[in-house]
């Protein structure tokens, strides 16, 4: 039966080593987002502020929109086609190799006196 390895998925031999990394409590260093967010709000008061004096007319928005999203929505689709292709090219890959492994195992089976 196999034990159940706190840090991954069971193994058959209790002394196998687990590929993913080891989670510890101790001891992390994370950054100090407060510190960090204080800092550029304080360089951001430094900045030179000017006064902007302009106007955007409100149906401008339209020929924007118009333009800009359809550009999201084919940049998003390459992407998913993309990751799609290489999911696919991945998984024949691992396969492939899966077999080649087998084949090996299963001729060094028939080889083998007994």
């Amino acid at each position: 039966m196999p034990t159940q390895n706190h840090n991954g998925p069971p193994f058959s031999n209790p002394t196998e080593v687990s590929c993913r990394p080891q989670v510890h409590a101790w001891p992390h260093r994370r950054p100090n987002i407060a510190l960090r967010l204080l800092a550029l709000t304080g360089l951001l008061a430094l900045l030179p502020w000017q006064a902007t004096y302009a106007y955007i007319d409100p149906s401008s928005a339209g020929p924007i929109y118009q333009l800009v999203l359809p550009v999201l929505v084919a940049i998003a689709s390459l992407f998913a086609a993309f990751r799609r292709y290489l999911k696919r090219a991945w998984r024949r890959f691992v396969s492939a190799v899966a077999s080649l492994v087998r084949g090996a195992d299963s001729a060094a089976n028939r080889d083998s006196p007994d």
